[in-house]
């Protein structure tokens, strides 16, 4: 999603009001994106741990497609 519409996000910064106050949309991907990644090696790690054969893990490429359960939205 964010690589379709790169051009777009970088022509405009737009304010977003949460219940901590506002933030730009810009430094709020920031964060989601820290959070995401923050995880995603929390489960390599864990994985890893376990033997887990990881390679190509950390290509892009390979979350294409990924979904996620319903209730997360």
């Amino acid at each position: 999603w964010l690589r379709s519409r790169e051009s777009d996000l970088l022509a405009r910064d737009p304010e977003i009001t949460s219940p901590r106050g506002r933030v730009t949309y810009a430094n709020l991907l920031d964060s989601q994106r820290w959070h995401a990644a923050f995880h995603y090696r929390q489960l390599l790690a864990f994985l890893d741990g376990r033997g887990h054969d990881l390679t190509g893990a950390r290509s892009l490429a390979n979350l294409d497609g990924l979904t996620l359960p319903a209730e997360i939205f």
